[in-house]
């Protein structure tokens, strides 16, 4: 979840997504405060970092981490 309930997410543009290092085009929902990401093809095997990055409309950021393994 990404939510704010100060001055709220600054929209699509605000939320990052990195696979790997590498941006992907993660959607943001504002009514869900969730934020997805469906790769376009079969990730290969091994462990992946997920990087997410928001920015709120009063320009602060925060961060979030996760690896996860595909076998």
């Amino acid at each position: 979840r990404v939510r704010d309930t100060g001055s709220g997410i600054g929209g699509s543009n605000a939320v990052i997504v990195l696979l790997d290092g590498a941006p992907v085009y993660g959607e943001f929902d504002p009514e869900k405060d969730t934020v997805t990401w469906t790769p376009r093809r079969d990730l290969v095997q091994g462990v992946h970092r997920l990087d997410l990055h928001a920015a709120d409309r009063a320009g602060n950021r925060s961060m979030g981490k996760w690896t996860f393994t595909v076998r």
